[in-house]
């Protein structure tokens, strides 16, 4: 089943892909979301803090310390990310079908959650910044 850690996968060999042809090779971050239905709701598939932390790295600065748990080797012990472009990313997993991606900057989506409690694919697709298909 496709759910938001296949998208992450794929997200970030699309972004690798992207950095060496010469795009997308500034800092960023994103929040992915996976719909399987038809629309994202913003109270109940984002949790609390999200939207808030997007918006931080955006204007302000964000650290996150990575787990020393982790499998694997860890690149390094926490990242500071500030003024960076910050996106929601917002796929509509459609079964043997392209899978397309809306990157949405947080500043859109706060002012679009203003006057909507859900966000469909079409109204993704108008506020997006980049749309964009996975191979």
């Amino acid at each position: 089943m496709y759910n938001e850690k296949s998208f992450t996968a794929d997200f970030c060999k699309w972004l690798r892909n992207k950095r060496k042809q010469g795009e997308f090779c500034w800092t960023m971050t994103f929040e992915h979301k996976v719909a399987k239905k038809n629309r994202v709701n913003f109270k109940s598939d984002f949790r609390e803090h999200q939207i808030p932390m997007l918006e931080m790295s955006q204007e302000g600065c964000v650290y996150h310390k990575l787990s020393d748990l982790d499998i694997g080797r860890k690149p390094f012990d926490g990242v500071q990310v500030c003024h960076a472009d910050a996106y929601a990313v917002f796929l509509w997993y459609k079964p043997r079908q392209p899978k397309v991606f809306y990157m949405i900057n947080v500043e859109d989506i706060v002012k679009f959650k203003k006057t909507h409690k859900s966000i469909t694919e079409i109204e993704a697709q108008s506020i997006a910044s980049y749309t964009c298909k996975l191979k």
